[in-house]
């Protein structure tokens, strides 16, 4: 089977992932509807600079970036620099937390995100359950 120059991997197999990437974009986008997002979209259908810069779902106050399936030397580290310098060249674009949602398998499933907003996360969590149970700070 021909195999494509630049990765080495055959175009059947190619077009599988890609299939199976957009499927789990689809999904994810589902989830933000259901969250009360009702715009929420692709940036395939939205955006082609939000799709260039690695941003795979529009219209909510996050940039996330869909990953599906085991990718051996993943390097969200990575990924969230390229996220972040992209962005910044898109002219008129708000500063929103960086998200990378990885479905490895059906049951592995991982969120990775900055520190930063990971605090941001904890504290509105320990708000939340100080506030439900009364519990003075």
């Amino acid at each position: 089977m021909p195999r494509n120059p630049s990765t080495g991997i055959p175009p059947k197999t190619t077009s599988l992932s890609r299939d199976k990437g957009h499927r789990f974009e689809r999904e994810i986008v589902n989830v933000f509807k259901n969250l009360g997002y009702s715009k929420a979209c692709t940036t395939r259908f939205s955006s082609k600079q939000l799709d260039n810069a690695s941003v795979d779902i529009d219209n909510i106050p996050y940039y996330v970036q869909c990953k599906s399936g085991y990718k051996r030397g993943l390097n969200y580290s990575a990924i969230l620099a390229k996220m972040k310098t992209q962005i910044k060249e898109i002219k008129d674009k708000i500063e929103y937390p960086l998200i990378i949602l990885h479905k490895k398998t059906h049951k592995d499933f991982l969120a990775v995100v900055e520190y930063d907003f990971f605090i941001k996360l904890l504290k509105t969590y320990d708000e939340l359950q100080r506030q439900s149970k009364n519990v003075p700070e």
